[in-house]
């Protein structure tokens, strides 16, 4: 359900958005980070990135990337490998407000600096 809401728009889309990104990061956090791959988490919001035609889930999984890499810190750090290369592809975008979640995410990865 959270991983829908990511996608939500319309008035207080934002508020859904960023509420979803918060809850699932808390959901992941509570049940471990295995479950990033065990509940498809990961995949889910790969897929959301790589769909070209809504700006909003892209904002929305942009947003849960920014959440999970604040809420667990370093153990998040290994699955940043992995969606490198598509948040990379984010600063291009053609919507403002995705190229500003990127922009957020990429300045919270750098806090991680020198340990």
């Amino acid at each position: 359900r959270l991983l829908g809401q990511l996608r939500e728009g319309g008035p207080g889309g934002y508020g859904l958005r960023r509420g979803a990104a918060y809850g699932l990061s808390g959901a992941v956090k509570g049940l471990g980070i295995a479950s990033l791959k065990g509940y498809g988490v990961l995949d889910s919001l790969k897929a959301m990135v790589e769909d070209k035609r809504d700006a909003q889930g892209r904002e929305g999984s942009l947003q849960a990337f920014e959440c999970l890499c604040e809420k667990l810190g370093r153990l998040f750090e290994p699955y940043v490998i992995h969606i490198l290369p598509l948040l990379l592809q984010c600063f291009g975008d053609a919507a403002p407000q995705v190229r500003s979640f990127v922009l957020i995410w990429s300045c919270c990865c750098s806090c991680w600096g020198g340990g």
